[in-house]
């Protein structure tokens, strides 16, 4: 680990700072996964609170890709999560869980800034199992 030193005079005071250098470190993929899939969890658990319904379970990680296009991701399903402000470069994860309950298809998007490893923006779609299928 480098060490970086930094002087800095006010007027015959000296202050003397040391911290790590080379600057933040990128988040891992395996730790945007699991920020993204606890993001997830607690929105859907507020969620069922909120409706009083049962909280969906079994979300898994789809696919995550890290890019720099970050103010408005799409998943699988053409859902659309748009971030604001927008971090400039960040991981976006793809989450789905099995149908349960009366949701046919569920799935989730989570955008998780690679240099901080906060959680930007969240997003759950669920549809109903006996919902008409949009044409074509």
């Amino acid at each position: 680990m480098r060490r970086v030193i930094c002087l800095v005079a006010l007027g015959a005071l000296w202050l003397v700072a040391c911290g790590p250098g080379g600057g933040p470190k990128p988040v891992s993929q395996s730790t945007a996964n699991a920020s993204a899939l606890a993001a997830i969890e607690n929105l859907e658990q507020y969620s069922a609170n909120q409706a009083s319904t049962a909280p969906v379970t079994g979300f898994t990680v789809v696919t995550s890709s890290l890019t720099s296009d970050t103010a408005a991701v799409s998943n699988a399903h053409g859902d659309v999560l748009t971030v604001s402000p927008a971090p400039r470069k960040a991981w976006v994860i793809q989450i789905t869980a099995p149908p349960q309950g009366i949701w046919g298809s569920i799935s989730a998007l989570a955008e998780v800034d690679s240099t901080s490893g906060v959680v930007a923006g969240t997003g759950l779609w669920a549809i109903p199992a006996n919902a008409p299928v949009k044409p074509g």
